[in-house]
């Protein structure tokens, strides 16, 4: 094959790639958006799973409800979340279908309920278990003991502070409402339902 032949043939493949590229090009940029993510209006978190999610045994019931309505604000407040689902729930403990209809009998009852500060839902820095202590610049916050925590087996001196999930179901389990339990961290606060 001569030069000029080699030539010729090169420009016709790049050609024919070219011409089958276009049509590809045009269905790839008129696929809608929402067909490209999964829900383009990201559909709404339940408190079922971010509690299934904070679930842990030895919870009482007063306790579960303390911590779905500190989700919950977290939630309206836009923080991110973590969710766990029922499958994957079911799959963690062994009688899960009990603590589960518990946990969705809860979400149910709490529905929007949170915590408001100036009538916005606030976030809440909690863990499962803090340094024994609860300090924070957030001015809806009180700088709180966490006893419980340093009686906890998980318990380092180095966690991290805030609002305990471990002292908050400790207090509920010694007699007070979920309300107390909140009200000994907060101040100057609403637990009241906000819409999405």
């Amino acid at each position: 094959m001569s030069k000029n032949m080699k030539k010729h043939f090169t420009a016709l493949v790049l050609i024919a790639v070219f011409l089958t590229a276009i049509p590809l090009m045009t269905i790839r940029i008129n696929i809608p958006k929402s067909a490209n993510k999964k829900n383009s209006a990201q559909e709404p978190v339940k408190l079922t799973d971010m509690l299934a999610n904070e679930f842990k045994e030895g919870y009482c019931e007063e306790g579960l409800k303390a911590i779905g309505i500190i989700l919950n604000s977290n939630y309206k407040a836009g923080e991110k979340v973590n969710t766990l689902s029922k499958t994957e729930f079911f799959k963690k403990y062994k009688n899960g279908k009990n603590y589960y209809s518990l946990i969705e009998k809860l979400s149910e009852e709490l529905k929007d309920q949170c915590i408001t500060y100036k009538e916005k839902a606030v976030k809440i820095p909690y863990y499962y278990i803090t340094n024994g202590d609860c300090k924070t610049d957030l001015p809806y916050i009180k700088s709180t003991a966490n006893p419980w925590d340093l009686l906890n087996p998980k318990y380092t001196f180095d966690a991290k502070s805030g609002v305990s999930l471990n002292s908050i179901n400790e207090m509920c389990r010694k007699g007070l409402s979920c309300e107390d339990a909140l009200n000994r961290y907060f101040e100057n606060i609403k637990i009241t339902a906000v819409k999405d």
